[in-house]
Parts: structure tokens; C-alpha cells; sequence
């Protein structure tokens, strides 16, 4: 059993998972030479701080034995920026498929944004992209998605894929926002750090940021110039060399949600099945929880009273909402907002909704979740002895004094709290890094800090 932590500091570390004292098997820097990792002086805003590398959390094909990491760094002078694309070898760091490969692209758009007649994703704008969220891997393609530093114009949400066997780019790039207003289009892909998912035929869904949304005719495939999908979740399909718009979703209060930055991309999609229905399900800033039809996800449609095309779309909180990603467990969804508690929101498997608030004692922590909220982890054994693992990062998290809180929540009753990292020093966690998600394996629970790994498990 191994462990992979990647850094900001663009180094990407091997522990053996089970070894006690912590032994390191490997440790890879991907920093080319005459190079070193980006810090926030460098920025358009110090949106990580101090320092920007390996953002996007890798993903690894186990065929191959390939870990692939989106790496950010600059040249010494800080005057050239560059995103590049490794393969590393799982069992000892080492580049493989001749890489890595400098991510450059090029996509249609109009200008309306004044970016010409084409948008580009290079070297002389490379500061501009943060890439935010995981990778995905899919039908032998690495996807990968950017977004912007606190908004930084001009910038439009990218999805760029490579041929995971020889790292060539293997979709034409995709832009959320091709023909964007405001000096850009923005529709950052997000997502506070999930990954894009996708369904058995490699379709990618991903949820959108605010930004220009133009497609009101709801056309599939979208029509020229209404290309732009600011506040949207996207069906994504490899179709030969392209990545085509298949189907999406728009609230109907899309042009509100972006006028007070009220992004929809602040949650990865997940994806569920219930009998023969297939769901999406993703979450908002505005404390709101979409359930669509994962085969016709609805596309948009601004209806009397503002209804949408949603299966549902309510309200469960509000200040600031949701930027963390639900989990699906047991015909339940478990979600930790933003000053929230952790909650457990039932879905009827006949009725094929879920419940709508309020929500009983059993269906709430006792515990509220500070800045940003929390991505739950579900263990079990099948789907008996469920486990909640919950990580708050809290509120001013990644200041000196706030320490990352793990804790452990029976999944019938969340109301039962089974364990929490702060009870004692001697299981105090590290400082915390804002949308870190516990990682749980054979038995153990694996925290990414600041500065250090814990690990947690059953004492002997």
C-alpha cells in the first residue's frame, strides 16, 4: 500500500502507507532546470498562498502504473510561466511517454471579449490559469480543467485532454466561454478541487462558474455565437478530435447568480444511479442542491415564477453555501456547506427526489463546518457500518494558528459523533489547506497538511 502527496512546491512524494515510523519510498521534484515553483508575488492574486505548483489533485491509471500530475512553475526571472503535463512511474518517480509536455492550445472564439479571433492558452498568459481541479482519466484520455486566480481578467474556463499512452493532446481544446464579455467570459471550472466526473461511455461532467451564459435557445449541439456557459453543469463527449457540448443544465436565475459572483461551479458533479434512472447532482454558492436527469440534464429554460428544468433545485442554506462536493451513500446525500452542519439528506428510490428541509436532529450534526464548508468521505463494509469522514479545514484556514479537524460520523445518524482529531493533542492534525478531503483506505485515514501527512487508524 502506497501514498502519493503532491505539493505546491511541484514535488511529488511515495510513502509506504502502512510503515510505522513514516518511510518515504520516493520523492520527485518536476521542476525543469532553470526553473523553480511559482509564488504569490507572481500572481495576478495570492489565491493559494505562499506558493503555486501541483494544485489539481493527480490521477493515476493502475494498468499502466502511471501517476499524471498538472505541474505549474516559472522560469528564474519570474518573467515566463508554463503548465506542463507529467507521467510519472508509480513505482519510482521517473518521467515516462517521453514527458513532460508543455500545455499550449488554441480554441475558437469571437472576440466579443476583445481576445481576437482565436483564444490561446500559452506561455505569455500562462499566469493567468489556475488549475484547480483534479484530473480525470477517461477511455485512455487525462483531462484537465483550469479556472483563474480571484477572477483575475481577462480568463475562460478550459478543458484540455492528453492520450494518456503518449501524452499527446488528443481533444481539441474546449472553452466554457469562447465568446465571453467583460474582458474575458470567465466560467472558471472550479469545482473546490473535485474532479470532473464521467459515465461509462467517457462522457465528462463538470460543473461551471460564474461567467457569460448566452445559449437561451438551448440548441444541442449550441449554434454560433451562443457558445457560452457561464453558470452551467456541461455534458462533455469525445467526438473524433473535439469535445462537443452533448447536453447542460442552466439555472433559471443564471444572469442574477452571476451579477453577485453566486457561482453554480462551486461543487464537482456526482454522478448516481437509483433502478434505470441515472441523477447528476452538484451544489452552489448559493446553498442550493441540483438533482438533474443525468440522460437529459434539461438544458435551460427560465419558466414562470423562475422554475427551471431541474429534477430539483432548493435551498438548504445560505452564507456563501456550498463550496465542497456531496457524497451519495445508501440512497443518502451527505453534505457539509459553508457554517453549516454536516447533513444527511434522504433520497426516495420511488419517488426519485430528495427530501427538501427542514431535516430532523438525526440528520444534522451537532457540529457546524466554518469557511468553505467540507467534502464528506463515505467507508463501509458493502453498504453496512457506514462511516462519515469529514475534514474542516475552518475558518481562516491556512493561517498559522488553524489546524485541520478530522472527524468520524456514523452514517445512520450523523447526530452520533464517533470521533474527532481535536479531542486530544496527541491526535491533533496539521495545519490545514482549504478543500483537502480525507483519503480512506485499508483500515486508515490519510490528512494532507501544510506541512506534514497524518495518518489515522484503530489502535492496537
Amino acid at each position: 500500500n502506497v501514498v502519493f502527496v503532491a505539493t505546491e512546491k511541484d514535488t511529488v512524494y511515495a510513502f509506504d502507507a502502512d510503515a510505522n515510523p513514516c518511510t518515504m519510498l520516493w520523492k520527485k521534484s518536476v521542476i525543469n532546470a532553470g526553473e523553480t515553483f511559482v509564488d504569490g508575488t507572481n500572481l495576478p492574486c495570492d489565491a493559494l498562498g505562499p506558493n503555486s505548483g501541483i494544485t489539481g489533485t493527480p490521477v493515476i491509471d493502475p494498468v499502466t502504473q502511471t501517476l499524471y500530475v498538472s505541474a505549474f512553475t516559472k522560469n528564474n526571472a519570474g518573467t515566463t510561466f508554463f503548465h506542463r503535463l507529467h507521467a510519472l512511474d508509480l513505482t519510482n518517480g521517473s518521467e515516462k511517454f517521453s514527458g513532460p509536455v508543455l500545455i499550449q492550445a488554441t480554441a475558437a472564439g469571437s472576440g466579443a471579449g476583445g481576445d481576437g479571433t482565436s483564444l490561446s492558452f500559452d506561455s505569455t498568459n500562462a499566469r493567468f490559469h489556475l488549475q484547480r481541479a483534479g484530473l480525470l482519466l477517461a477511455k485512455g484520455v487525462v483531462y484537465i480543467t483550469w479556472a483563474s486566480y480571484c477572477d483575475t481578467m481577462p480568463y475562460h474556463g478550459w478543458v484540455i485532454g492528453y492520450n494518456s499512452s503518449n501524452l499527446q493532446q488528443r481533444d481539441a481544446a474546449f472553452t466554457v466561454t469562447p465568446n465571453g464579455s467583460d474582458g474575458g467570459g470567465e466560467g472558471g471550472i472550479w469545482m473546490s478541487g473535485g474532479a470532473p466526473s464521467a459515465d461509462a461511455s467517457g462522457n465528462i461532467f463538470l460543473s461551471v462558474g460564474n461567467g457569460t451564459f448566452d445559449n437561451v435557445s438551448s440548441a444541442i449541439p449550441p449554434v454560433a455565437p451562443n457558445l457560452d456557459f457561464g453558470d452551467s453543469v456541461l455534458k462533455l463527449s469525445p467526438s473524433g478530435s473535439t469535445l462537443a457540448v452533448a447536453d447542460f443544465f442552466t439555472p433559471a436565475n443564471q444572469a442574477a447568480m452571476n451579477n453577485v459572483d453566486d457561482d453554480l461551479g462551486s461543487a464537482a458533479v456526482v454522478l448516481f444511479s437509483s433502478g434505470t434512472s441515472s441523477f447528476s447532482l452538484t451544489a452552489g454558492k448559493e446553498g442550493n442542491l441540483y438533482l438533474l436527469n443525468q440522460t437529459n440534464l434539461g438544458h435551460y429554460r427560465a419558466g414562470a415564477g423562475g422554475t427551471d428544468a431541474a429534477v430539483q433545485n432548493f435551498n438548504v442554506i445560505s452564507s456563501e453555501g456550498f463550496r465542497s462536493t456531496p457524497a451519495f451513500f445508501n440512497n443518502t446525500v451527505y453534505i457539509a456547506g459553508q457554517n453549516s452542519p454536516l447533513f444527511a439528506i434522504p433520497f426516495d428510490p420511488v419517488q426519485k427526489i430528495l427530501a427538501i428541509p427542514p431535516y430532523p436532529a438525526s440528520q444534522q450534526s451537532a457540529e457546524t463546518f466554518g469557511l468553505f464548508g467540507a467534502s464528506p468521505f463515505i467507508s463501509a463494509l458493502a453498504s453496512a457500518n457506514g462511516i462519515v469522514w469529514v475534514l474542516e479545514v475552518g475558518l481562516n484556514a491556512g493561517t498559522p494558528s488553524t489546524r485541520a479537524i478530522l472527524r468520524a460520523y456514523d452514517a445512520g445518524n450523523v447526530r452520533n459523533l464517533l470521533f474527532r482529531s481535536d479531542a486530544k493533542p496527541a491526535d491533533a492534525a496539521g495545519l490545514a489547506v482549504k478543500f483537502t478531503a480525507p483519503v480512506v483506505a485499508n483500515g486508515k485515514v490519510y490528512v494532507g497538511t501544510q506541512t506534514e501527512l497524518d495518518v489515522y487508524g484503530l489502535n492496537p
